[in-house]
């Protein structure tokens, strides 16, 4: 009984098991926003890539002025993400903090969602989300070389 309830409070006090109960809560709190799109590199660790390149674009393109255009970023980074998208002139991108309130809230409502990694386990694509992975690396097939 007692390794029972260690186990509880372990899993009751475990950041991931905080952010996995955060997220389910704004999962089925929110509905999706159809003109709000996340972007996400590396578990909001980078700000280069595939997904640097889709934020320059989504910012430049008309098509996307009236959109939420969201780019998560762990907090070790605020400081090297802001100083780009202000050097770069991406003004109509904002900043969420990964495992937030205000993340978690994105992450459950936005219509688009882009990665160039996975995001965290505890994420369930909702029925009418769309999930682009644009994968950082390039996957090879070793059966393709023979």
């Amino acid at each position: 009984m007692g390794k029972n309830i260690e186990k509880i409070i372990k899993n009751l006090t475990s950041k991931y098991w905080l952010a996995k109960s955060r997220y389910i809560h704004y999962y089925d709190k929110y509905a999706i926003d159809e003109k709000a799109i996340l972007l996400e590199s590396q578990h909001g660790h980078e700000f280069n890539g595939n997904i640097f390149a889709l934020a320059k674009y989504l910012s430049s393109d008309i098509k996307y002025a009236d959109f939420s255009i969201y780019l998560s970023c762990n907090s070790n980074f605020t400081e090297e993400f802001e100083e780009k998208i202000n050097y770069y002139n991406l003004d109509n991108i904002k900043i969420v903090t990964t495992s937030t309130k205000e993340y978690f809230k994105v992450l459950a409502s936005a219509k688009y969602l882009i990665n160039d990694n996975t995001f965290l386990p505890y994420f369930i694509k909702k029925e009418g989300q769309i999930y682009l992975n644009t994968w950082h690396g390039t996957p090879l097939n070793p059966s393709a070389e023979k």
